[in-house]
Parts: structure tokens; C-alpha cells; sequence
């Protein structure tokens, strides 16, 4: 799906069930991992969840992501201590 800032987006899911609900990918080959929950309280889980694919993906080759972001429901975005980026929906409004 290519957009307006020249970059594209998808899924990735793989056979030992790593994945990313999308994999945002720059005009510039900067990309990064984002995962939605529906929960507060499952934020953990979805970074956990990112930070277990990045460290699948040969950085060497790809570079490492500019951004690994889960997104739910929380009343302000946040940084977390191991770099994922706790975001609300609202924050992505044009």
C-alpha cells in the first residue's frame, strides 16, 4: 500500500508465529514494527512481541528498526525503558 510520504505498509507473520500487525517501510529503507492491542493491559505482551522479532531480524542486512511501537488504548504515549514506544490511536490522527 503505498501513501503520500512514500513509504508502504504490511503484515508479517511467519511459520514460529513471530509477527507484526505492520511493518511501516520508508521511501528512505527506514522501517519500523508497530502492534496493536485492545488492551492497556496487554501492552506488555505486544512488546514483548516486538522486541522478539526484531532480535529474529539480521539488523547487519536491514538496519535496525527507527521504531517499535505498541499501540492501545492508554491515556498518554509513552517511552518504555527497552526503546518500544506505548502509543494511543488518538496520537495518530492527521
Amino acid at each position: 500500500m503505498r501513501r503520500a510520504w512514500g513509504g508502504s505498509v504490511y503484515h508479517y507473520h511467519d511459520d514460529a508465529g513471530r509477527e507484526a500487525d505492520a511493518v511501516v517501510v520508508l521511501g528512505d529503507c527506514r522501517w519500523a514494527l508497530v502492534e496493536t492491542k485492545m488492551g492497556s493491559a496487554r501492552v506488555e505482551e505486544g512488546a514483548a512481541g516486538l522486541l522478539k522479532l526484531s532480535g529474529k531480524i539480521d539488523h547487519d542486512i536491514m538496519g535496525a528498526p527507527s521504531l517499535l511501537m505498541a499501540m492501545a488504548p492508554v491515556q498518554y504515549a509513552y517511552l518504555r525503558p527497552d526503546g518500544v514506544a506505548v502509543v494511543p490511536p488518538g496520537c495518530l490522527r492527521p
